[in-house]
This record gives C-alpha cells, sequence and structure tokens, in this order.
C-alpha cells in the first residue's frame, strides 16, 4: 500500500448535502492532508483528472447503489471507471463499497429474506483480515442491502446477516459495509 504522505489532497464525496468527514476526517488531518470536498447530488462536478489525489472516499448515503435515476448515484457511478483506472487510493463506506462492489460487476441487493442491519452488529475479520480488524467487533450499520464480492476481491471482515462486510482488491481498492 502507498505511504502516507503529507502533501496530497483526498478526495471526499459525500452523498448527502450535510455530510462530514468525522472521525475519518480527523485521523487524516492528523497526517496533513488537505481535502477537496464534492457533493454531486448538489451539483458538484467530479473531477476527471486524479493525479493530483492520494485518495477517494466514497461516503454513504440512504438511497441505493441501484438507484440509476437518482444524480449523485448516477454521477458516481459514472466516475468510479476513472478510480479503477488511476493509481489512487478508494475507499468505499457502506454505499460507497456497495458502488464499487456494483462498478466492478458484483449485485447489489436485499437480503434474501428481508433482513436489515440498523444498529450494532457482529463484525468478524476473515484469515485475510486479521491483521487489518480484532477478531470480533460491533460496528454500527444502517443498511438493508449487501453487496457480491466482485471479482479479484478478497473479503477480509464477514457477518452473520450479511456476509459481505469488507473487501479489499490489489490493497489499493477498499470496501466496508
Amino acid at each position: 500500500m502507498n505511504e502516507l504522505s503529507t502533501n496530497d489532497r483526498i478526495l471526499l464525496i459525500f452523498n448527502s448535502a450535510t455530510g462530514q468527514p468525522g472521525r475519518l476526517g480527523t485521523v487524516l488531518r492528523k497526517y496533513g492532508y488537505e481535502f477537496d470536498i464534492r457533493r454531486p447530488g448538489e451539483g458538484d462536478a467530479l473531477p476527471d483528472d486524479l493525479s493530483g489525489y492520494h485518495l477517494v472516499v466514497v461516503f454513504g448515503g440512504p438511497m441505493s447503489a441501484n438507484d440509476d435515476d437518482l444524480g449523485n448515484v448516477q454521477a458516481i457511478m459514472e466516475f468510479l471507471p476513472k478510480v479503477v483506472e488511476s493509481d489512487v487510493l478508494y475507499l468505499g463506506i457502506c454505499l460507497g463499497a456497495q458502488m464499487m462492489a456494483r462498478h466492478l460487476g458484483a449485485d447489489v441487493e436485499p437480503h434474501p429474506e428481508g433482513f436489515t442491519e440498523i444498529g450494532y452488529y457482529p463484525v468478524q475479520a476473515t484469515d485475510a483480515g486479521r491483521d487489518l480488524f480484532p477478531d470480533e467487533m460491533m460496528v454500527y450499520h444502517w443498511h438493508s442491502e449487501g453487496f457480491g464480492l466482485p471479482e479479484g476481491a478478497e473479503l477480509v471482515a464477514t457477518g452473520p446477516t450479511f456476509p459481505h462486510q469488507a473487501y479489499h482488491i490489489d490493497e489499493r481498492i477498499w470496501g466496508i459495509q
């Protein structure tokens, strides 16, 4: 994985008008990163050139990764090929993980029995994720859809309700439910 640099910018993409970087932003600011915040649902354009970014983060939102009729979903789905073709790191959180999984050919759909995860639920590290996560943790969720595992992805965390909780591809593209 690329080493952290204090000279690079991070592109933060929010799916709501009021989204904020939160704890992730607090950590990244400690490393000296500058943020470029975009909200495509509010009319912000996404950049064509990613060479000036170290990382792209797509945050969650109340919509589905399958809601192509929504401007923000459409804009991000059209943007993701640029991310994949670039050298930039990617972190998809909840909806952002689902969107990338969908872009890479995996299904994003409701639980077959109609379950949702709203609140704290157990998540377990897989063998591949043991160096990243504790063996078991309680993680706050707010979603009714899960993602399939994209081709070439390695599952690093799982859960009893939605088995695909976190994945990576080549330690560059990361998705966490």
